[in-house]
Order: structure tokens, then C-alpha cells, then sequence
């Protein structure tokens, strides 16, 4: 990123990039590349924390040279999107609940990526911390405790890539939507993807 502002890459930077790109793509050298912030829109009002990537070059620089998938960790969230032929991870942090590290093993021209939590004596003050915010987000208030513990475990299995683990209920969106309706809408966005795990991503 630019050191004049972190949002942007440097037109020097995405020239040498570029050069870098097409050398490797010319040579069947497989690439992946990391950014710090998102190029892809991971949903939840991630799209405000995206690189300015002004007319798309960074985006295109990649897609053109066939670079097999792009990791970003802006988002402190475990997700996987594979979109206008760019598939890019956004990584967990470690310093956030369950205190991922990525796993990346390379198999031939494949990858296959894990999501590993640490291990520690404070594992579950971290946990409680750390639902203990999401309960707080925004300031919601649900009268109804069940409603509140779904929509918080909605949140928690979204951010920590295991959707696998959401049970879909309806009947408690109406009640999320009476309270808010971008809490809702978060709860429609999530739900769609009920089932996904991503915290184990394999890019042919």
C-alpha cells in the first residue's frame, strides 16, 4: 500500500507489480498475492474497507496474470469468496476470538488453506470476552433472551468462517427486524450461507 495513504497503491508499486505478474503468468509460475485490505466486498459492510483500487488496475493486474487467489486480513473475519474470477480469503486475526493463524499447504499447482486456533490458558476468558461484545454491538436490545443468544451466535459464526454450524429460523428475523433492520438484513446476508465452512478453503 502507498505510505502517503494506506487506502491506495502507489502507481509505482502496480507498474512493478504488473511487470512481476506477467513475467511469472509467461513462465506458468503460479502466484497468490496478499493485501492487507479486501479487493472483494465480504459482505456485512465490508465494501467501505476495500483498497481504492482506482479503475480496478490492482483488481485486473491480477485477474489478467491469472493469479490463483488473493489473502486479506482488513476485515479481522474468517470468509471466502470466489468472484469475477478472483478468489480471495479474508483471514481471522489471531488477536480475536478463536484466535486464528491460516495453514497453507501447496500441492502441485493447488492449495489447500486451514484455519487453525491457537492454544491457551485464557481460551475461554477470550471467548467470553469476546461474545460479551458482540452482545453489545451496536447496542441492540432484544426483550426476548433467545432471540438475542441467535442473532449473537449468527454473528460469532460468521466472523470466525463457520456457517456450517448456523441453524436457519425465520420466525426470528421479523423480531430481529422490529429492533433493526440492518441487524436483519446481516441475519438474511448469513443465513444465506448457512452450511459454508471456511475455515478449510482448497483453490484448484
Amino acid at each position: 500500500n502507498c505510505n502517503s495513504n494506506p487506502w491506495y497503491v502507489d502507481p509505482g508499486t502496480l507498474d512493478w507489480l504488473r511487470e512481476k505478474l506477467e513475467y511469472a503468468n509467461y513462465n506458468g509460475i503460479s502466484v497468490f498475492s496478499f493485501t492487507h485490505q479486501n479487493l472483494q466486498n465480504h459482505g456485512l459492510n465490508t465494501t467501505g474497507y476495500k483498497i481504492r483500487d482506482v479503475d480496478d488496475e490492482l483488481f485486473y493486474a491480477l485477474i489478467d496474470n491469472n493469479v490463483k487467489a488473493n489473502f486479506t486480513g482488513h476485515n479481522h473475519f474468517q470468509h471466502y469468496v470466489d468472484l469475477d474470477n478472483l478468489k480471495e480469503i479474508s483471514t481471522a486475526a489471531m488477536g480475536v476470538y478463536p484466535c486464528y493463524y491460516g495453514l497453507i499447504e501447496i500441492k502441485g499447482n493447488s492449495i489447500e488453506y486451514n484455519a487453525k486456533a491457537i492454544k491457551s490458558d485464557h481460551y475461554s476468558e477470550i471467548k467470553s470476552l469476546y461474545y460479551d461484545t458482540l452482545m453489545n454491538k451496536y447496542g441492540l436490545k432484544f426483550e426476548d433472551g433467545n432471540v438475542r443468544e441467535y442473532y449473537v451466535n449468527l454473528l460469532a459464526n460468521f466472523y470466525n468462517g463457520t456457517m456450517s454450524n448456523i441453524s436457519v429460523k425465520e420466525e426470528y428475523i421479523p423480531l430481529i427486524e422490529a429492533v433493526s433492520v440492518n441487524a436483519a438484513n446481516e441475519v438474511r446476508y448469513i443465513t444465506e450461507q448457512a452450511g459454508n465452512d471456511y475455515t478449510h478453503v482448497v483453490i484448484e
